[in-house]
């Protein structure tokens, strides 16, 4: 089985805290690797076209992170205390030693994500107590299973070259209408689905099972997702 993550909304730390740059070549390094996976994705798409094949596959791009272009150091501007988990940042996803530990007891990192450890300073310099690192999946999969008919293509019949997103009926978004398939993801921790949105994060049941025993903190599921 699956989770998919989200913030933890109406949480603990709900809009409690607030993270900015320390420097301006913290910055520039977030900067620049926003600009590099524009190039990298622009470049891949020209190839997959070149290549006879329909820009949809352009989205199964792989990009690692290169550690040049990941900030050294966070401020707490707002805030005293932060969550485990910070499903968004000026930097990308963040994770405390806690939740990095508990991700690399289900698989560790190299094949499908990379973290980067980053400094946090309090918001008078001092260092925050807690380490925390730059988590980013670079992994995508097909695994998804539409036959539990709570997913619906964006725009016209599934050809290949379709994405999906849930049904617009208000059911619950739980593993009774949603699946995903175990062969492609047996050996997974955490993947993007291509064909799903570029920010879900898919974690695996047993990693999302051991973040709920340690008590780690903001976040959420989104959905749950069966097996099949």
């Amino acid at each position: 089985m699956a989770v998919i993550l989200d913030i933890d909304s109406g949480g603990k730390h709900y809009n409690k805290y607030w993270l900015n740059f320390c420097t301006e070549a913290d910055k520039q390094a977030s900067l620049d690797f926003v600009e590099y996976k524009k190039k990298k994705e622009r470049d891949y798409l020209i190839e997959v076209v070149k290549s006879g094949k329909q820009p949809f596959w352009g989205r199964t791009l792989e990009l690692k992170r290169p550690e040049s272009m990941v900030p050294k150091c966070l401020r707490l501007e707002k805030g005293t205390e932060l969550p485990d988990y910070i499903h968004e940042s000026v930097t990308g996803k963040l994770v405390s030693q806690r939740m990095k530990d508990a991700i690399e007891s289900e698989e560790p990192a190299g094949d499908g994500f990379t973290f980067f450890p980053i400094a946090i300073k309090n918001a008078d310099g001092t260092d925050y107590p807690a380490r925390y690192y730059v988590w980013h999946v670079h992994r995508k999969v097909d695994a998804i299973d539409a036959s539990f008919g709570g997913l619906e293509t964006v725009s016209g019949e599934p050809d290949g070259r379709h994405s999906w997103t849930y049904v617009a009926d208000g059911i619950p978004k739980s593993r009774e209408r949603l699946a995903v398939r175990k062969n492609v993801i047996q050996d997974m921790a955490v993947w993007h689905d291509y064909r799903f949105h570029w920010y879900c994060v898919f974690v695996r049941d047993s990693l999302f099972e051991k973040m709920k025993a340690l008590g780690l903190t903001g976040y959420r599921a989104q959905s749950e997702w069966a097996e099949v």
